[in-house]
């Protein structure tokens, strides 16, 4: 039994780890989406020039930020909930609701969004999808974001479960 704990331990601590570092490091593309706000603004009103691409930056940047930091919003527990029952139960109700509600319903989305976003992603590698604005950046990279991000979203689910299941306290978080 102790090596098994050894193992879950490890690999709660490894998915957390993960998760931790890409939803920090992604958290830097704000200030990117900020530079380009205030370059069209100031392009915009005051040199009477608006930029052909500062939307698309900004929606990109977002986009890309909003799917891969979900994984770090499920580690920190900071996702909006509607927790009025499990507010009510106690410790012992709270962990046994999230083995048998919460997870199986992130299991279904996330997987089923890797699945799904991983061939939108496919398709649009293979076409080597441009916009269709007059700027026409290529969009599947940011396409590809969404099975990435959904899939460590998974594998957070998954570190959440075993730390449930097997009750493990401590360094994980």
């Amino acid at each position: 039994m102790g090596n098994t704990n050894r193992t879950i331990r490890s690999i709660i601590k490894t998915i957390d780890n993960l998760s931790r570092i890409t939803g920090k490091a992604i958290s830097y593309i704000l200030l990117i989406t900020i530079l380009v706000t205030i370059i069209e603004v100031v392009s915009r009103y005051i040199f009477n020039n608006p930029t052909t691409w500062s939307y698309e930056v900004e929606m990109f940047t977002c986009g890309i930020l909003y799917v891969i930091v979900g994984a770090y919003v499920q580690l920190e527990k900071t996702h909006v909930g509607v927790d009025l029952v499990s507010q009510l139960a106690g410790t012992k109700t709270q962990r046994i609701l999230r083995l048998t509600v919460n997870f199986p319903l992130i299991l279904i989305f996330s997987a089923g969004l890797t699945y799904m976003g991983a061939e939108y992603a496919w398709t649009s590698v293979k076409m080597w999808e441009r916009s269709y604005t007059s700027w026409a950046p290529f969009i599947w990279p940011v396409k590809l974001m969404l099975p990435v991000g959904s899939f460590l979203l998974l594998l957070q689910a998954i570190a959440d479960f075993l730390r449930d299941l097997f009750q493990v306290e401590g360094d994980t978080q």
